[in-house]
């Protein structure tokens, strides 16, 4: 009990203290209206797209209107199944700041996207470049903001969240587990204060950048056969000397990531598939009971102090333990309602614990099954 208790009441003030931290500094790195600029060098804007007919057309409109003066897009249709190529060529003829690619045979120790991400920065012509996937819906001012932000932080690579739009209260639930960046992971000053990939974070629905970064890294060459393509290009930039920031962009990105629950778990069991693979089972299973936990940490708080608190004789590891696990509690509501997340989300939010560690759980047996995984008809 004392043991629980004293790991409890850590867990909680380092939660509630990174998160309470991460969000005063996610509101400093935002630039203000007037510190945003629609004129600048032109942005590449890069869409690897496979079997995304139905997302790809808002996501284009929206890039259509953007209030950025000197931009382009490129598509790159990764050997899609459905009428993906149809969509980018009638776009193509709407809009000459559409260009299009049907994307080669999937070579031999490359991941799809990262081999479509690869053909697009070839064929790229901006000095800067944003890569984000077809599903997302800009605000008007996406790349001003986005430009504006890497000035402002004086950083060279930018990634951060988008607002997650999914109607099904569950499918919200698991996708909120990207919060543990930020609630768990990651204090954002030191991003750029001690530049070290341990520190560095991406996420691929926004990943904005300077081109002559990829130049000196070949492109994705030496990440081709990475599965978490956007942490492993945050660490690269970070490693080969650059500096790159975390941020909230709510205020420029929209995105339904996954329609139904079991989409949105396979999802989360693709990203962790990679790691079951390169560490022993037995610290995925202390990363699982870890996570179990913490999930169960708040109810079984309360439960073991229940019957002191009736008696009159609660301790002080009692009390300590339910403090801590309340304070874990309500850190993840604030990190959530920060990032727009509804309140129903939030406060399900020690259900993103036992959800994650069933997705660890997942991903190592199928690793141990050595069945592999697969992800858009593609064998991982």
């Amino acid at each position: 009990m004392i043991a629980l208790a004293v790991f409890l009441a850590i867990v909680g003030v380092y939660a509630f203290t990174l998160t309470v931290a991460n969000i005063i500094a996610m509101r400093s790195y935002a630039p203000k209206e007037d510190e945003i600029t629609t004129e600048g060098p032109m942005i590449s804007v890069l869409i690897p797209a496979r079997d995304e007919e139905t997302s790809l057309p808002a996501t284009l409109e929206a890039l259509m209107i953007q209030d950025y003066k000197n931009y382009e897009v490129i598509v790159c249709d990764d050997n899609s199944t459905d009428g993906t190529w149809e969509v980018i060529s009638r776009y193509m003829q709407l809009d000459k700041r559409i260009h299009g690619i049907q994307g080669t045979e999937l070579p031999d120790g490359w991941r799809g996207k990262v081999h479509a991400m690869q053909q697009l920065y070839e064929a790229a012509q901006g000095e800067y470049i944003l890569i984000t996937d077809a599903d997302i819906h800009h605000a008007p001012n996406s790349l001003s903001y986005g430009y504006s932000a890497l000035l402002k932080n004086k950083v060279d690579m930018i990634s951060g969240y988008a607002k997650e739009t999914m109607k099904s209260m569950w499918t919200q639930v698991l996708i909120s587990a990207s919060l543990f960046i930020t609630v768990f992971y990651v204090l954002l000053p030191l991003q750029r204060k001690h530049p070290k990939p341990f520190f560095a974070m991406a996420i691929g629905q926004y990943l904005f950048l300077k081109k002559a970064i990829l130049d000196t890294l070949d492109g994705f060459s030496s990440m081709k056969h990475i599965v978490t393509d956007d942490i492993e290009l945050a660490k690269l930039v970070v490693r080969n000397g650059y500096s790159q920031q975390f941020l909230d962009l709510n205020p420029i990105l929209r995105v339904n990531m996954y329609s139904h629950f079991r989409d949105a778990f396979n999802g989360i069991s693709r990203s962790v598939f990679h790691l079951t693979g390169k560490a022993s089972p037995f610290l995925i299973l202390l990363i699982v009971l870890a996570l179990f936990a913490l999930g169960l940490s708040l109810p079984i708080s309360l439960i073991i102090g229940i019957v002191p608190a009736i008696s009159g004789s609660i301790g002080v590891f009692h009390l300590l333990a339910f403090l801590g696990a309340l304070m874990l509690y309500v850190a993840w509501i604030i990190s959530a309602l920060f990032h727009n997340y509804r309140l129903s989300t939030a406060m399900l939010g020690p259900c993103v614990f036992i959800l994650v560690g069933w997705a660890y759980l997942n991903g190592l047996y199928i690793h141990m099954s050595k069945r592999g995984m697969q992800w858009r008809g593609r064998q991982l």
